[in-house]
């Protein structure tokens, strides 16, 4: 199980920040982490605005309404704050300011660089049991 974006830390000890998910980080050049942090920023804000289009209205406004009133920020990780921007190199992609993203598939990046992000947290797992 990984969790990426916003953290509380521990439930015994509370301390705000990013996650920090990879251990190793010496396994890894700083371009593969960034693009680590960017596809998780994608497949969690691919599924959040899948989930702003095919929920009914009400939920969609219900959900927003709080996320908006508690003052957390979209989806960003350590190595993608909000507002910061993504430069693909030699290109013109461009996502900034906390909004957009990037779905890298068969080497060829899709840019949706006006689509909100996800809410701040998020988990991956695989064959996870409790």
């Amino acid at each position: 199980m990984t969790q990426c974006g916003a953290n509380a830390g521990p439930r015994h000890m509370r301390v705000y920040g990013y996650a920090k998910s990879i251990i190793n980080l010496e396994k890894y050049t700083t371009p593969e982490l960034f693009r680590k942090n960017l596809d998780c920023l994608s497949a969690f804000s691919f599924v959040f605005n899948k989930f702003c289009t095919v929920m009914p209205r009400e939920v969609v406004q219900c959900h927003l309404k709080q996320l908006e009133d508690s003052g957390m920020p979209s989806f960003a990780s350590s190595d993608i704050p909000p507002g910061s921007y993504y430069l693909k190199p030699n290109s013109n992609i461009d996502v900034s300011k906390g909004k957009g993203y990037v779905i890298h598939i068969n080497g060829k990046d899709y840019v949706f660089p006006f689509a909100e992000r996800s809410s701040p947290e998020g988990y991956l797992t695989t064959n996870y049991t409790a």
